[in-house]
């Protein structure tokens, strides 16, 4: 029987023996992983490798065929449910309203009610958005669409951040600011699950690595575990075990 559901667990989530199709092709295949609490947990793979698919399976935007996903309860509290963000490779923003507004609104949806100015003032300058603040969305760069899908994810200050593929159309200090922002939030105690193709920006980010390829995993560990004792370099190990 298939399950998705908030549980009591050390880890922040756990997807166990899980399977999905979609027709007759199989996107996954027995996929078990299971992401620390206070971690950013890489999830590798080339285009197609069922990434996403089992993104959605762990936020509850789709039900596996076989298998359980489990949520750890709230950081803070263990008797509630975790607060989850999600940035998804191809967002969908709100074309008419401005930059500024929009961010606005993503504060005002935060779970505990908390906005002030300093904060928006903050992200606006964090990612640097304030020269294009009164544009409308649907005018701007594919680059700024993804700063704004990535600061409407991290505002809502989760237990568990989920980003897909958030490099995308992103700029080196853009990259630099996400990267440096994704350490703080491990370092307040949270989690971050990173679905990536990029290995470079996730070599040097994360903690532990789930490589995925078909559909199946095919390397898990962390990166001592991944480069083998080996004098090779990380990605390039990385590489050589997606056969990339």
């Amino acid at each position: 029987m298939s399950r998705w559901m908030v549980a009591d667990l050390e880890s922040a989530a756990e997807v166990r023996n899980v399977t999905k199709h979609f027709g007759r092709i199989r996107a996954l295949d027995g996929v078990t992983l299971q992401v620390a609490r206070r971690s950013i947990h890489g999830l590798l793979g080339p285009n197609g490798a069922g990434k996403t698919t089992l993104l959605r399976l762990m936020l509850g935007l789709s039900s596996p065929d076989s298998g359980t996903v489990l949520l750890g309860s709230g950081t803070e509290d263990s008797s509630r449910a975790p607060r989850l963000a999600f940035q998804p490779e191809d967002p969908a923003l709100y074309d008419y309203l401005k930059v500024r507004e929009f961010l606005s609104l993503a504060l005002h949806m935060r779970s505990d009610g908390r906005f002030d100015e300093e904060s928006l003032e903050y992200w606006m300058r964090r990612f640097e958005l304030i020269t294009v603040e009164k544009q409308l969305i649907k005018d701007v760069s594919a680059g700024v669409r993804r700063k704004l899908s990535i600061v409407a994810a991290l505002v809502q200050e989760p237990d568990l951040l989920v980003l897909d593929e958030p490099t995308n159309h992103l700029d080196t200090r853009a990259v630099l600011a996400l990267k440096e922002e994704l350490r703080l939030i491990r370092e307040r105690g949270r989690s971050v699950l990173l679905a990536t193709h990029m290995i470079d920006f996730a070599a040097t980010l994360c903690d532990h690595f789930t490589l995925l390829k078909d559909g199946r995993v095919i390397q898990d560990g962390d990166p001592a575990t991944l480069a083998g004792g080996a004098s090779e370099n990380l990605e390039r190990r990385i590489v050589s075990l997606l056969e990339l």
